[in-house]
């Protein structure tokens, strides 16, 4: 006979660690934009020194714009029922290699080397 096709209940705690999970990407987020602020606010304002500020505001900004994105496509995806993934084999690779390069760019600030 035929297949019926009768999309699958997600539970709530799914839901809730989707949320969790955009929650801890905005956290992270946040602390980065307020350490490019800290930067801006009290360090020897220089044109590297903008630059590094500056690099971790886009981080910021970046993260913030892939948390939303990334916990809306899960949502409509879990609404409708369609399979997914939950682990992030991209996001957290990306965000090590630009607080890496954002933090050498800040260390060489500091101990007096340009770029």
């Amino acid at each position: 006979g035929k297949r019926i096709s009768v999309p699958k209940k997600v539970e709530p705690k799914v839901h809730f660690a989707n949320e969790r999970t955009f929650l801890h990407w905005l956290s992270v987020s946040v602390l980065l934009g307020m350490l490019s602020l800290t930067i801006l606010k009290f360090e020897t304002i220089g044109f590297v020194s903008r630059c590094s500020a500056y690099l971790f505001l886009l981080a910021s900004i970046s993260f913030m714009v892939y948390a939303l994105l990334t916990f809306q496509g899960r949502h409509a995806k879990m609404v409708s029922g369609e399979r997914i993934r939950f682990d992030d084999p991209h996001g957290p690779v990306i965000l090590t290699l630009t607080l890496i390069a954002a933090f050498l760019t800040t260390g060489m600030v500091q101990l007096g080397y340009t770029v």
